[in-house]
């Protein structure tokens, strides 16, 4: 099938040149524990400042480097941003992939996409700030190839995703599948701002108050069902 293999296929980190001038080989020489320790400390610096406003000295004093030592393992700020980037698209795109490949229908995989969408919103959501922050319009500053590689990987496996449900009859074919995955990746970043950002939580609120995420994720499937499902299409057309 045309969705298989999506994980073996895709790097972000490999395309993205995130491993080249990004870290040293200095900084890869470094322990498990020291790289995700300095790692942690920019993306949390990066997430609640920005780029611009992100200062090196916080995120040396917070990873317990001297800063020094911190431009041996990045030559400049931009270079860990993109390291950092590069690492949080790497872990979405490999949290993606196996969702993707599993067998099952269209709308069981959507269903688990969401799920992790909110999982991932609610026990990540500083390294959800950084793909934010990567995607802000106007922010000229910051490095984006890492985001469009993660969009190019995206984008292309639920195209396959709606093309493969519409050639079992799963998906209505009167709408073409790249409307499809648009709309659908349209839902899921909702979702992932609506539980990582203060602004759009609040606007979450404001219309849906309390309601559980798992309730809110049930009308959103029946919605979705409602759209694209291919007995719907049937009944529309009679």
């Amino acid at each position: 099938m045309e969705r298989e293999g999506l994980l073996e296929r895709s790097s972000v980190v490999r395309r993205s040149g995130a491993e080249g001038p990004g870290a040293t080989e200095r900084f890869r020489n470094l322990a498990a524990e020291k790289q995700q320790r300095i790692e942690s400390a920019a993306i949390a610096e990066f997430a609640g400042n920005g780029y611009e406003k992100a200062n090196t000295n916080r995120i040396a004093e917070a990873a317990g480097v001297s800063v020094g030592a911190l431009f041996k393992y990045f030559p400049t700020k931009a270079d860990l941003f993109s390291h950092v980037t590069a690492r949080g698209a790497e872990l979405i795109e490999s949290s993606v992939a196996p969702k993707l490949e599993a067998s099952g229908g269209i709308f069981d995989t959507i269903e688990q996409l969401l799920h992790l969408t909110v999982q991932a919103s609610e026990e990540h959501p500083e390294a959800v700030s950084m793909y934010h922050l990567l995607t802000s319009p106007g922010n000229n500053m910051v490095p984006r190839d890492v985001a469009h590689e993660l969009e190019r990987f995206t984008s292309q496996a639920y195209v396959a995703m709606a093309r493969s449900a519409q050639e079992t009859g799963e998906v209505r074919a009167d709408i073409s599948a790249e409307t499809i995955a648009w709309l659908i990746d349209d839902i899921f970043m909702h979702f992932q701002y609506s539980f990582s950002s203060d602004y759009f939580a609040q606007r979450h609120k404001l219309y849906l108050g309390d309601k559980p995420a798992e309730a809110l994720i049930g009308e959103t499937m029946a919605f979705i069902r409602s759209a694209i499902a291919a007995d719907n299409a049937t009944k529309q057309s009679s």
